[in-house]
């Protein structure tokens, strides 16, 4: 037992207070008598009054010295201490990766190794995400691949026993004074993955893990592609989304893939001298934003130099480079392509054309069988043309094919997006395993527990006040 205010035992001072109050003369008691006979025994001579006598016991000083006493002790906070083992601070950190998708069960069986008593905390690696307690791995979101170094940094601040559950080994070290366990439920998986998609110059290209057969679905046209690791097939150029699939395994995460292009609008600037036709045109287009500056993804240069590109798509229209002759126009022919897509021969009405100085990755306009307008490369498009504004601009090949230019700057230029395609260390499984093994925690510390007993002690005042009551009040009937 201890007492949480010692110095209140001072109190039990007043007993000698009451011991000494305990001395001081009574009045004489008076009593009635059936005979004034009995005077006749009472001898003449009292014995001599002594100056000092012991006092005599009585219950009821008794009775007030334990009240006070019991006062005194419940002053004093009186308790009872004894120590027991306490709940430990474990932080379980869960690799929220996409290819732990197939180890849930493993996980689970794992962690229910868990004291429950223990004070748990969990930590979801992909989001940071922490819930106090262990409620099962299916709560827990998969991202694609994520680093579980934040995730362990998070735990050191919080406990200093970190258990990581993984199917690969994490590189990180733990901070002095904290314990990592590793607890490793990987093995083998039968899986095949996509592990990259694109398309680049009109082609759909694929890689597997490892040799597979993949079904391609390209707008309403399904094939199935023979076992190969690696996929290459043309892509029609109206295409605007790829799906390919492999047959569900082990890890269905990196089975499916969706190549998009988007079609959203696109910033245009202008530079050079004005061009009302041109601007016209793009302005009618809700594909198109007109913006001043800036980092537009199309930029249209009238009558400049042709320079280093300074956007992602430009238009040279009427260069002052890359020129080698300016002549009348002859037999005008447009070749298949994208960008001249709907646009008629009839339609060009120019007044003159000049004939490209350097080879072209794809002419799209012939004068006289040879061309005038051109795809150099991919993203630079120039057009050697002089028109009036009632020839080409008054035709309507002009707004369609600026409404390709539009389309090709949104998609065209390598726009290609792949949705579903994972880090390719996901499709590679860890293969090592490790059992947690809850005898390596450090022993439970020990937590000091006190009862108080300073309720007890009034209470026992209380109940000696309402009997020193009863009998006092007996005592003087």
């Amino acid at each position: 037992m201890n007492f949480l205010h010692p110095a209140a035992f001072a109190g039990l001072a007043s007993l000698l207070v009451l011991i000494l109050l305990s001395l001081w003369r009574q009045r004489p008691a008076t009593g009635i008598v059936p005979s004034v006979r009995l005077w006749e025994r009472i001898p003449d001579r009292l014995p001599p009054v002594r100056a000092l006598r012991r006092p005599r016991a009585s219950l009821s000083l008794l009775l007030q010295m334990v009240v006070a006493t019991a006062l005194v002790v419940a002053l004093a906070g009186p308790g009872i201490v004894r120590h027991q083992p306490a709940p430990r601070r474990i932080a379980v950190v869960v690799d929220s990766s996409a290819y732990m998708a197939p180890r849930t069960n493993d996980v689970g069986r794992e962690l229910s190794k868990l004291d429950s008593s223990d004070d748990i905390l969990t930590i979801e690696s992909g989001s940071l995400r922490r819930s106090e307690g262990w409620h099962g791995y299916h709560e827990l979101s998969m991202a694609s691949v994520v680093d579980p170094g934040p995730a362990l940094d998070l735990a050191a601040s919080e406990a200093t026993e970190i258990v990581y559950v993984s199917d690969r080994r994490a590189s990180w070290s733990p901070p002095p004074g904290v314990s990592l366990h590793l607890v490793l439920v990987g093995g083998p998986l039968d899986n095949t993955g996509i592990v990259d998609a694109g398309v680049e110059d009109g082609k759909l290209f694929l890689r597997l893990s490892r040799s597979a057969e993949v079904e391609v679905a390209i707008g309403n046209s399904a094939v199935k592609r023979p076992p190969a690791i690696f996929h290459l097939m043309e892509v029609p150029t109206d295409a605007t989304r790829i799906t390919a699939s492999l047959a569900p395994d082990a890890f269905t995460a990196d089975d499916r893939v969706e190549v998009e292009r988007s079609e959203g609008r696109v910033d245009v600037g202008f530079s050079g001298r004005p061009d009302a036709s041109i601007l016209a045109a793009i302005e009618s287009n809700p594909a198109a934003r007109v913006v001043r500056g800036g980092a537009p993804r199309l930029l249209i240069r009238i009558g400049e130099g042709r320079g280093g590109a300074s956007a992602p798509v430009v238009v040279d229209v009427d260069p002052r480079e890359g020129v080698a002759t300016w002549s009348a126009p002859g037999e005008i022919s447009v070749a298949p392509h994208e960008l001249t897509e709907k646009v008629e021969a009839e339609d060009m009405k120019l007044t003159e054309v000049g004939t490209l100085g350097e080879p072209a990755e794809t002419p799209l306009m012939f004068s006289g069988g040879k061309p005038f307008a051109a795809l150099l490369k991919r993203g630079e498009i120039v057009i050697a043309a002089k028109y009036a504004s009632a020839g080409w601009p008054a035709r309507p090949s002009f707004p369609i094919f600026w409404a390709n230019v539009l389309r090709y700057a949104a998609s065209g230029a390598g726009a290609w997006s792949a949705k579903g395609l994972l880090d390719e260390t996901a499709s590679r499984p860890g293969l090592e395993r490790m059992a947690l093994d809850p005898g390596k925690f450090q022993a439970r510390p020990l937590a000091t527990l006190r009862t108080d007993l300073s309720g007890a002690s009034i209470a026992l005042a209380a109940l000696l006040l309402a009997v020193l009551w009863f009998f006092e009040s007996r005592g003087r009937e």
